[in-house]
């Protein structure tokens, strides 16, 4: 019986001979087999790890944006505390303000001693914008019928009409 079926086996594969597949058959069969899953998983791995990335990289411009934007809030809110700080300073001493509201009124008629007093007051202003870089000029106005102020700018009294810089004034006014 072992006989027969091996005699059997036999004439099935006579009759169902095909040639052996070719060796580059094989090779591109079990390359293709191989090399296809391998590049669907990196594929697949690239463009996660891409957007990733990518999306890390915006957060980080984003963090960095809103610290440098807070820092600029900070810088902006020190200068403007500075000069909140030497505008109080100024308008404390009324007294040299109203000497000063004098000089601009008469100044002919006004004494050497407020002279002195008014000049040492410019002086302080023009320190003020000298030793600060962020601050460009201080005025001091006092209401005055002439139009006159001291400004760290120009050295003593300056008159509003013959200055360039009248915007201030028009705010003022306001």
């Amino acid at each position: 019986m072992i006989k027969t079926l091996q005699t059997f086996e036999r004439s099935a594969m006579i009759k169902n001979q095909q040639s052996p597949p070719s060796r580059s058959i094989v090779f591109w069969s079990k390359f293709v087999d191989t090399f296809f899953p391998i590049l669907f998983i990196t594929l697949i791995l690239g463009v996660f790890s891409t957007a990733i990335l990518a999306q890390q990289a915006v957060d980080s411009a984003l963090r960095s944006n809103n610290n440098m934007l807070k820092q600029a809030v900070q810088n902006v809110e020190m200068l403007f505390n500075a000069v909140d700080s030497v505008a109080l300073s100024i308008c404390q001493d009324t007294e040299t303000l109203e000497k000063i509201g004098d000089v601009f009124e008469n100044e002919e008629t006004v004494d050497r001693e407020t002279r002195i007093e008014t000049e040492n007051f410019r002086k302080f202003v023009s320190s003020i914008s000298n030793s600060n870089s962020y601050i460009f000029s201080v005025y001091i106005y006092v209401k005055n019928s002439y139009g006159k102020f001291i400004t760290s700018i120009e050295d003593g009294i300056t008159s509003l009409n013959d200055f360039y810089d009248q915007g201030w004034y028009e705010s003022y006014c306001m």
